[in-house]
């Protein structure tokens, strides 16, 4: 009897439930069993290396995630949506571990293949934008960043404006606009990611993480009890969600007591 079905599920379940460890073990056990060069393999290569990335291991992750879209490569094609879908997390990987300009070179090329593949206004086209625009932020490259993320920008709001990818884009131009010492545009970008998040997500962790960037950048705006305030939902809305350590919570602790000096 094949129970891979069950066994992928519940690996998923474990990570979903922030269990990357026991994730990691069961993905680990599935790959032992599956096939090699096959579909069934890249699957379960791309869920192993998602729970290594969330376990703070994510240099472990990048070969995994090689072999994935090279299987699929293999087995459907380089153009295929599966195979464009495992380059951008090899993308993803590579920026997360700092190689820059190996992640900005692997998702350029799946940005141009999905252009190619179905024309530049599409929520693909748009999901890569916001992906490669993320690379080109962390590499200091502010302009390339920009320039992505306003393109991404303009599909989301003909296909898509409420969308979380839109909360994503904007969050992105909030941060962006904040570097560039533009405070108060920041600040109002901010607030528009919160709004869709609140709506989607609630007090989840992933409206929390949108919280705490408003709620850094109304502090660099001078803001500071607005910012304070920000800061305490944003930690409350982590709280909910089992997450009351790291290294991200540390930092939103220090800005709300640099505003309650």
């Amino acid at each position: 009897m094949d129970t891979f079905k069950t066994e992928y599920e519940w690996a998923e379940s474990l990570l979903g439930r922030g269990d990357s460890a026991g994730a990691i073990g069961a993905f680990t056990r599935l790959l032992e069993e599956s096939e090699s060069a096959r579909p069934r393999r890249a699957l379960v290569l791309q869920g192993l290396a998602r729970s290594l990335h969330a376990a703070g291991r994510a240099g472990e992750a990048v070969d995994l995630l090689r072999e994935a879209w090279e299987i699929l490569c293999r087995e459907f094609g380089a153009e295929h949506p599966a195979s464009l879908g495992a380059q951008q997390n090899l993308s993803f990987i590579l920026q997360a571990v700092g190689r820059f300009d190996e992640s900005m070179k692997v998702g350029e090329s799946a940005l141009a293949s999905l252009i190619a593949r179905s024309g530049e206004c599409s929520m693909p086209v748009a999901d890569a934008m916001i992906r490669l625009s993320a690379s080109y932020y962390e590499a200091d490259r502010l302009n390339e960043a920009k320039s992505l993320s306003r393109r991404a920008k303009l599909i989301l709001d003909r296909l898509d404006p409420q969308g979380f990818a839109m909360s994503t884009c904007l969050n992105n131009l909030g941060r962006i606009a904040e570097e560039e010492g533009d405070a108060e545009s920041g600040c109002a970008l901010h607030r528009q990611a919160v709004a869709i998040r609140k709506r989607l997500c609630g007090n989840g962790r992933e409206t929390a993480f949108c919280l705490g960037n408003l709620g850094t950048a109304l502090l660099a705006a001078g803001h500071r009890d607005e910012a304070a305030s920000v800061l305490e939902e944003s930690l409350r809305c982590y709280a909910l969600a089992g997450c009351t350590e790291g290294r991200n919570i540390e930092g939103l602790r220090h800005n709300l007591a640099l505003c309650r000096k």
